[in-house]
């Protein structure tokens, strides 16, 4: 894999100008689009991690299946803005999350239609 350089990298170019440069580009990458709150630090985000309370997830929009039951056995999933999809038990909205990335939960959506799992509930 070739690894890319920095524009400056390699050309004599003074070091305030230098960093100047380096400080504009942390500064773009430091600002983070929430789709409630607007531009949002990004140290004021916590990255998503196994098992965190649901509530210190960013704004996100928790979905269960339409054969859920009424009586709240369910389990809920929700797009992260870094596109990974969190899970939590429905009976505990506050609980922990597992965080799964796309490929993992293809994988598991691809077993479950082919009856991977069906001897879970037999």
């Amino acid at each position: 894999m070739e690894q890319q350089l920095h524009p400056y990298e390699g050309l004599h170019v003074p070091q305030h100008r230098r960093m100047l440069v380096l400080m504009q580009e942390a500064d773009a990458r430091a600002d983070a689009i929430h789709p409630l709150r607007g531009v949002v630090r990004v140290s004021e985000m916590r990255k998503p991690y196994n098992g965190m309370p649901a509530h210190e997830l960013p704004e996100v929009t928790w979905r269960k299946s339409r054969r859920s039951n009424p009586s709240g056995n369910c389990v809920e999933l929700a797009l992260l803005p870094d596109r990974q999809i969190a899970v939590r038990n429905s009976r505990f909205p506050e609980g922990p999350v597992l965080i799964y990335t796309r490929d993992e939960i293809a994988a598991l959506l691809g077993g479950v239609r082919c009856g991977d799992f069906d001897h879970l509930i037999a």
